[in-house]
């Protein structure tokens, strides 16, 4: 997936997985919703995930139309925009424990993946 549009493919990917509801995984399948207007799924959130730092500065995970993948956009504690993080890495979330990051996701083939960064004041 792309930070853009979704594709065709992938949102009927995305329904064919939510319409399989929690049955899917050994629970019952009593109760499994309708599965929701298709036009819903065109386009990725913009933010992913939300993180603090220990000096509190706060780190998001967010998709960028213009960018193959999500990067990481940093403010400060009162929320002024400090500019954009560039990460090689397709993740998925992440969380941060002192000055280190750990960002995990999926690789390009498909295989689960995760790293570790620190960091740097």
């Amino acid at each position: 997936m792309t930070a853009g549009r979704r594709s065709e493919a992938e949102i009927d990917d995305l329904l064919r997985l939510m319409a399989r509801g929690p049955g899917s995984m050994g629970a019952s399948s009593e109760g499994t919703p309708p599965p929701p207007d298709r036009d819903r799924f065109q386009f990725p959130p913009r933010i992913v995930a939300v993180q603090r730092d220990s000096l509190g500065r706060i780190w998001t995970l967010a998709n960028h139309s213009t960018l193959p993948r999500p990067q990481f956009d940093l403010y400060t504690p009162e929320g002024r925009f400090l500019g954009h993080v560039a990460i090689r890495e397709t993740l998925t979330d992440f969380r941060i424990n002192g000055t280190q990051l750990l960002g995990w996701g999926m690789s390009g083939d498909g295989e689960s993946d995760a790293w570790i960064a620190r960091i740097v004041r």
